[in-house]
């Protein structure tokens, strides 16, 4: 039996993302793109699919789940995370905490 190449998820691969399916293709490593939502963001240029194995637009995380299994992923890689500051604005990047579980918050803001 034919081995078969390492598959990497990326999700919503926008931005500096866009450097990464020829950088994986050198390595011989197949990608599927995940959109986490039904429309491309229309502020950023849209991912080039054509790099892709597949496209799946997520839409439960059961659903997404079940789809990605079919490509058994060796990995799952977030291609863009806006900043969002929540629930007041970052006054500086060192001022937000990115592992924050409600996004990312100013330092010293509890979550509970």
């Amino acid at each position: 039996m034919a081995e078969q190449n390492p598959v990497v998820v990326l999700v919503d691969a926008y931005t500096s993302a866009e450097y990464l399916p020829p950088e994986f293709a050198a390595l011989g490593v197949e990608l599927v793109h995940v959109h986490s939502t039904s429309e491309f963001m229309p502020s950023m240029p849209a991912p080039d699919l054509s790099a892709y194995r597949a496209a799946i637009v997520h839409r439960d995380l059961a659903t997404t789940a079940e789809l990605l299994a079919r490509y058994d992923p060796v990995c799952v890689i977030a291609g863009q995370e806006p900043v969002r500051c929540w629930p007041t604005p970052c006054r500086s990047a060192s001022a937000c905490s990115p592992t924050s579980p409600a996004g990312l918050l100013p330092a010293g803001t509890s979550t509970r």
